[in-house]
């Protein structure tokens, strides 16, 4: 009877060690948290001005091209230099910056930053490899961070 127990009194400790073991979850790194925040809420951000700025196309007249005329030109199959041509030709650089004030300029601002939230998350994520004296993994981020931002130039 007395081995009964203590054979009872093993086997729970070994439930209790399986359980322990399912229970531990690897830990974050606390580079991944930064830039996994940064990129959330930039990201949430950027796609909340694209919907006002989507809702402002089309209840407003106050906008960079007519979206009655974007909308029934591609129903008839015009191409992107058609659509393009009512406003001058199509845009170069970061038009939106000079017409944030129109729903469509509002709307590219916001798909604009949700792309680039990634520069910030990446020198954000730098900086913590850096204070955690990881150069290796903090200089590849900024070299990364750079040829994204290269990559955003005009």
């Amino acid at each position: 009877m007395v081995t009964d127990k203590e054979e009872l009194q093993e086997e729970l400790k070994v439930a209790k060690q399986i359980e322990r073991q399912t229970d531990d979850k690897p830990v974050v790194p606390l580079a991944g948290i930064v830039y996994g925040d940064t990129i959330y809420w930039c990201t949430i951000v950027g796609a909340i001005l694209t919907v006002v700025g989507q809702v402002i196309s089309f209840v407003s007249t106050n906008n960079y091209i007519s979206t009655s005329y974007i909308l029934s030109s591609l129903w008839q199959g015009a191409k992107a230099e058609q659509l393009w041509s009512q406003v001058g030709g199509a845009p170069n650089g970061h038009w939106y910056l000079d017409q944030i004030s129109t729903g469509d300029g509002l709307t590219m601002f916001g798909l604009a930053l949700g792309v680039f939230s990634v520069t910030p998350a990446i020198f954000g994520a730098a900086y913590v490899l850096f204070r955690e004296h990881q150069r290796l993994f903090g200089g590849l981020a900024v070299a990364a961070a750079l040829i994204s931002i290269y990559a955003m130039l005009p």
